[in-house]
């Protein structure tokens, strides 16, 4: 009698801890990978080498966020954070609504942020996904009223002579270092021209556009990476072709990246 009451006894208490554990197991996940709609603001943990330095060196000169469609391995987007202050709770908080415009409605996005030193990027695991909401329908410019019979057709348009364009040299070769240089583009003096910038690394600082020969200055940031890079520059359709040295000294990646709203 006493050997059947002790197995029932324990019966039951395996079977509470049973019910226990599969509760616990079927709790709620925590709500990290929540899909959030028109975001308007980026959250990670500082890099820890954020403030450190190596013979007066910084070893995080800056912050970048890729974006990314989900499901895909590169990244669609790249936007240079800059070095943000950290808040006292040691987070580095980005308004999103200064630096991006909404990319394509209903596509669902993450995000990494990259800590950027001397020599190399480390980038954070991915963030939750975000989304932007459907933007109003659009509707194309009514067309204009059909020109009457006895109208005379419009005159032939004045057809300029072409403009040519070239270039002081079609290749500069720059250091690991952030910094600028300079081109020169020759053309006649009606003749007008903008710079198209085909990397994210390379920063237009002179006028964008001109008219004539004339003179574009251009920027560009440290090569932390572990070989050259190579971008260029389309100047009244020239190509300027840049290419950077490789860096050296790699950070610790910053974490627990938050696409919040």
């Amino acid at each position: 009698m006493h050997s059947t009451l002790g197995f029932r006894r324990r019966a039951s208490s395996f079977l509470q801890k049973a019910i226990i554990l599969v509760a616990v197991y079927l709790a709620p996940v925590p709500s990290e990978a929540q899909l959030v709609t028109d975001p308007t603001k980026a959250e990670f943990n500082a890099s820890p080498d954020h403030d450190a330095t190596a013979s007066g060196t910084p070893l995080v000169s800056s912050y970048q966020l890729e974006l990314y469609p989900v499901g895909d391995s590169e990244p669609l987007l790249t936007l240079d954070l800059g070095k943000p202050d950290v808040d006292p709770d040691g987070v580095i908080r980005v308004n999103l609504v200064t630096l991006l415009v909404p990319l394509l409605s209903g596509t669902n996005y993450v995000a990494r942020v990259a800590a950027v030193g001397p020599g190399g990027i480390t980038r954070s695991a991915l963030s939750n996904p975000f989304t932007w909401s459907v933007p109003p329908p659009w509707s194309p410019p009514s067309e204009p009223p059909a020109a009457a019979l006895s109208e005379p057709p419009p005159p032939e348009p004045v057809v300029p002579p072409p403009c040519t364009y070239s270039l002081s040299q079609s290749a500069q070769s720059l250091s690991a270092s952030a910094g600028t240089a300079t081109v020169t583009v020759t053309t006649g003096s009606g003749c007008s021209w903008t710079v198209t910038d085909n990397s994210s690394w390379i920063t237009i600082t002179s006028a964008a556009s001109g008219t004539g020969t004339g003179t574009v200055t251009y920027a560009v940031t440290t090569n932390t990476g572990t070989s050259s890079r190579s971008g260029t520059l389309a100047i009244g359709g020239v190509i300027l072709t840049v290419t950077q040295e490789a860096g050296s000294a790699v950070p610790p990646a910053p974490g627990n990246l938050r696409i919040v709203s």
